[in-house]
Order: C-alpha cells, then structure tokens, then sequence
C-alpha cells in the first residue's frame, strides 16, 4: 500500500490507524489519533505474569497498566474490540534472555498460548490535551520520535523486574509549566504530571542532546526541559529480567485504543443501563 506524507495522521480514528499498521504502515504514533488513549504492549509468559503485574502496581507513574488479558488472548475487551495486538501497533521487539533479537512489524508467528498482553498507558494520550492548553510539541514540529532519557531514579522491583525509570521529555515556556502540570494531572492513565522539571542532572541525565532513545528535539531560551514517567522503564526491566521469551512494541510504536483521553477514568467500571 502506498502511504502518503500528505494523510493527516491526527484526524484518523484509531481503527483506520490500526488498519494501515496491518498493511504495512511503519511510524511513530505521536500525532497519530488525537484525543485518544496510546499505549505500550508487553507480553509475559504466564508464570512470570504476576511478577510483572506486581512490578506495575509498585510503580504506577511508569506502569499504569489499563488492561490485562488472559493467557493467549489477543483481541483487547476494553481497549478496542476487533483489534489484534498480534497486527496493530506499527513495530515490535523479540527478546529472548534479555536481549533484542529481533524487531519486527508484526509477531503473528511469535505468538504463543501462554503470554499475558500487558497494556500501559502512555504519555502520547495527553499531547492532544497540551496542544489545546496552547502548548506545541517539539518532536512532531521536528517530525522526530520524543526524545526518551534513562534516569537514575529506580523502581521498586517485583520478583525478577527491577531497574531505572526512563523519561520522556518536552520543552515548555516557563510561563506555561503550571497549565502542563495541572492538565496531565488529570491523566493518570497516561502517566499523569511531570516527574521532573529542570535541571537533567538532577535526574542522572548527563546530555540533554543525547537522549537514548529518540531524537534530540531544541530547547528555546525561554523554555524549561519538562520529564514524564515513561513506558520503556518495563523494558530495562524486561532486559534485567533476562527471561527466556517476551514480546513487545517497538518504543515511539504503541497500540492507539478506541478510548478517548477523557473517558479513560470509566475504564473497568460496570456499565448501568
């Protein structure tokens, strides 16, 4: 299929993005779907599942999983019903002991029976909100994946899965720190408020032009260098782990569900009629 630099990516629905991911579609989906809940896939064999569930809820700001499956299920009962987490995020990784071994735009023959998809909420969601507070994202004027940092703080590990928080970053006016902070606030499903504002070195960053994940985006003058909890902390944590077999989205290459942002806090909720 051909894919067009002239489609604009913010107005598609989820499901027609996740329609192009199946035919072949490979980017970043920063300013993809606008308004709707972006998140990161890990997919756990079944005897360390609950480890990795354990690894989450000690360390909701990285991890805020949103949904669980069970064994060897892989169309999402919340998120987005007739999705393939196996298809519809645009790029994936392999690991086996620990190590990427290979990165892949789909992992239909990875799949196996015994892995539980993990979904984690991602800082991705909120940008639609910050862009409407009047504040712009670097990384999509700059057409770069954001910039992701590993910091020095540490999470509080669970079974094998220990390891640093990584960040995202984005430059904000100074004048604008408090709207960003008090909207993301609101979001806790996408990590919610910045971690850490200002000075990189305090968090263990030594180069704020030397992301390690990511491109570096430019800071202005007048802006402020502004960190949120971030979605690959689970793979330095996977990669500490060492486990045998694991599955995962490519970092900048999430799932996008059918939720929009401000519906995320009715997730797992009874439905009344």
């Amino acid at each position: 299929m051909d894919f067009s630099d002239n489609v604009d990516y913010g107005s598609l629905s989820p499901r027609e993005a996740r329609l192009l991911f199946r035919e072949g579609l490979v980017r970043q989906t920063s300013g993809m779907c606008y308004g709707y809940l972006q998140l990161s896939m890990k997919m756990i064999p079944q005897r360390h599942a609950f480890d990795f569930l354990l690894f989450c809820q000690r360390n909701p700001a990285p991890q805020p999983v949103v949904e669980v499956l069970e064994p060897g299920v892989y169309e999402p009962r919340l998120l987005a019903t007739g999705a393939d987490v196996r298809t519809d995020c645009p790029r994936y990784r392999v690991w086996n002991h620990g190590k990427v071994t290979a990165t892949v735009n789909e992992i239909t023959q990875y799949w196996r029976d015994d892995l539980v998809t993990f979904f984690v909420g991602g800082s991705f969601t909120f940008e639609r909100t910050l862009m409407k507070a009047g504040i712009p994202m670097r990384h999509n004027e700059e057409n770069v994946p954001i910039p992701i940092y590993v910091t020095n703080v540490m999470t509080n590990p669970a079974g094998p899965f220990w390891g640093p928080i990584a960040v995202t970053m984005r430059p904000i006016r100074r004048s604008m720190l408090p709207r960003a902070i008090e909207v993301t606030s609101r979001i806790p499903s996408a990590h919610g408020s910045p971690m850490w504002i200002g000075d990189p070195q305090g968090i263990g960053i030594a180069d704020i032009d030397k992301p390690d994940f990511g491109k570096r985006v430019t800071i202005k003058p007048d802006e402020v260098p502004v960190f949120w909890a971030c979605g690959v902390t689970a793979n330095m944590a996977i990669q500490n782990a060492n486990l045998d077999f694991v599955l995962t989205q490519e970092p900048n290459h999430v799932f996008i569900s059918d939720i929009r942002e401000d519906d995320a806090r009715f997730l797992n909720l009874p439905v009344i009629v």
